[in-house]
């Protein structure tokens, strides 16, 4: 479980952080914060990282309780594309970066719903599901795939056959 950062809601953060083992928090965090994360047992607390794959290789899932509205949300991308799942908050665009790769959950869910979905993306059964369905999710992003499909949109925009005159 990561949270990302000081904008996320921290009653879901901290409620399912209390439930469970191995939790690391990894990006810049408020001095109030980073100091009760501390205390907490179960918290592995890392400042900034720079090989951002040895933490997801040692992440479940990734958790995005976010209270405003996501223009993109990268951070689930790479969780995506090293095959963690995600419990996100339904703002901004994180419902369509989510995609097939996770859950989503309204912060004014109550905590069970949030505890109930952080669950089921790690339930050993459905594991591997859902790992396979968010690196499949992260396919939808990539750069190479996204020049080629503009430029058969504007191909066909301007009518280009490929023809020369």
């Amino acid at each position: 479980l990561v949270r990302k950062c000081n904008s996320l809601g921290l009653t879901q953060y901290s409620y399912i952080a209390a439930m469970h083992q191995q939790i690391v928090d990894w990006l810049r965090t408020p001095p109030f914060v980073e100091l009760a994360l501390k205390r907490e047992h179960n918290v592995d607390y890392l400042p900034v990282q720079a090989d951002i794959a040895a933490i997801y290789a040692r992440t479940a899932r990734l958790l995005v309780p976010t209270l405003v509205d996501e223009t993109f949300g990268r951070v689930v991308v790479e969780a995506h594309l090293n095959g963690v799942p995600v419990l996100a908050s339904d703002r901004g665009a994180l419902p369509y970066v989510v995609g097939g790769g996770g859950q989503i959950a309204s912060p004014a869910a109550p905590i069970a719903c949030w505890v109930d979905a952080a669950e089921s993306l790690t339930n050993p059964a459905r594991r591997e599901r859902w790992s396979k369905a968010a690196r499949r999710s992260s396919e939808r992003f990539d750069f190479g795939r996204a020049i080629d499909e503009f430029s058969r949109m504007l191909r066909q925009l301007i009518g280009y056959t490929g023809e020369t005159r």
